[in-house]
């Protein structure tokens, strides 16, 4: 009966997300219907993820890793790039390739400088140069290239050109010809 449903209050902001979803007629439309409810289900904002990404619990701090990649947008870019400085390396790697495929170039000089860090592993930079490839940022045309040339490892350097083919443009292209 109606009487013994649960009741429980959605922003109506929410609502008129999902009903603008629900007439939008593309083929993304289920991808942004998706988010809308992804929200809602997990009761959080942005800033509720970015607050947890401090949380001493690391599968916290994954699952807002995991909340902020799933949101999507570029307000979440810069909540990632901070989880990428975690100490727990799952949460690392996670907010790269998140970085990756949101694609906002405002991820750019961060995982660029990750590149040059002797800190960073083969692992972390194997998953940059993807990030890197995937965000399609003319503005890591130059650095992807020096790392290339001054890496000693073979796959980073097969991983560097290949972001530079994913980049794309005449500067990428040009980077690229001394390793042909």
């Amino acid at each position: 009966s109606p009487a013994s449903a649960p009741t429980f209050g959605v922003p109506r902001r929410y609502v008129e997300l999902g009903e603008l979803a629900a007439l939008y007629r593309t083929d993304d439309r289920f991808d942004l219907l998706y988010r809308v409810l992804y929200r809602i289900a997990r009761g959080a904002n942005i800033d509720e993820w970015h607050r947890r990404l401090f949380d001493p619990d690391p599968a916290v701090r994954l699952e807002a890793v995991d909340s902020l990649g799933k949101d999507g947008t570029e307000q979440s870019v810069k909540p990632l790039l901070d989880a990428t400085a975690d100490a727990d390396a799952r949460v690392r790697m996670r907010a790269i390739d998140y970085l990756g495929a949101i694609g906002s170039p405002l991820a750019t000089q961060v995982l660029t400088q990750y590149l040059f860090l002797r800190q960073t592993d083969e692992k972390a930079a194997q998953r940059i140069l993807v990030a890197l490839g995937r965000i399609r940022d003319p503005h890591a045309v130059k650095p992807v290239a020096d790392f290339a040339i001054k890496t000693q490892n073979e796959q980073l350097r097969c991983g560097a050109i290949y972001a530079l083919g994913e980049i794309g443009g005449m500067d990428a292209m040009k980077a690229v010809k001394p390793f042909a």
